[in-house]
């Protein structure tokens, strides 16, 4: 395997890892009350850069489904992260 198909390769599990975690973030934010705790407001920070973005555009009552789209966008870089690397492997 070249260094450059390694190197992306963490990049991608990195990625991916992170992908499952902002996952598990949005589930946990449906639970009635987790929003207003401080533990959940810190570990919110680290997925808002790139949620953030997305929030508020699709609202249906008081859900925000804007986040799918940004999951779909996320995925799709991954699904061609991933192609990359096996184009150089």
């Amino acid at each position: 395997m070249h260094t450059l198909s390694l190197i992306l390769s963490y990049i991608y599990w990195i990625l991916r890892i992170y992908f499952g975690y902002m996952i598990i973030l949005i589930l946990i934010s449906w639970v009635p009350g987790v929003i207003e705790q401080g533990w959940y407001q810190k570990l919110r920070s680290t997925i808002d850069w790139y949620i953030g973005k997305f929030r508020g555009l699709i609202v249906i009552g008081p859900v925000d489904l804007t986040p799918i789209l940004g999951f779909i966008l996320y995925e799709a870089a991954l699904y061609g992260l991933e192609l990359i690397i096996k184009f150089l492997t």
